[in-house]
């Protein structure tokens, strides 16, 4: 009768310790349902505005690989402004970096750190001179 008494006083606590542990994990994936939400709301965007992002970064990676961060920006901008007149939908703060999903640490005489995203990305991530951080 005893080893039965604590066989129960057990299985009683080992559920009270389940029910726990479940209450806390349905707690928490209630918050994913929010993150889970904005996310999706975001990659609705992104793919509404997929065709304008390619269409920049495939002329920034053809056209703008030789010239200067502040020549690339402005030309960018101006871009963006020509597709919003052909009402070609495109990310309203265009990055090429950011288009094509990619982030850049580069090895620059050093150890590494964060450089223009863009400017790795054109370089194909190799090793790149002393350049300013644009971040």
């Amino acid at each position: 009768m005893q080893a039965r008494k604590q066989q129960l006083e057990y299985d009683v606590d080992l559920c009270e310790k389940k029910l726990d542990r479940a209450t806390k994990l349905i707690g928490g994936l209630g918050g994913e349902k929010t993150r889970w939400t904005e996310v999706a709301k975001k990659l609705g965007e992104d793919y509404i505005n997929l065709t304008g992002d390619v269409l920049l970064s495939s002329g920034f990676i053809a056209y703008l690989g030789a010239f200067t961060i502040t020549y690339r920006e402005r030309a960018s901008r101006k871009w963006q402004e020509l597709c919003k007149q052909e009402r070609i939908p495109c990310s309203e703060h265009f990055r090429c970096a950011a288009a094509a999903g990619w982030c850049a640490l580069a090895h620059v005489r050093g150890p590494t750190r964060r450089v223009c995203a863009d400017w790795a990305l054109l370089r194909g991530g190799m090793d790149l001179p002393p350049f300013r951080s644009c971040g």
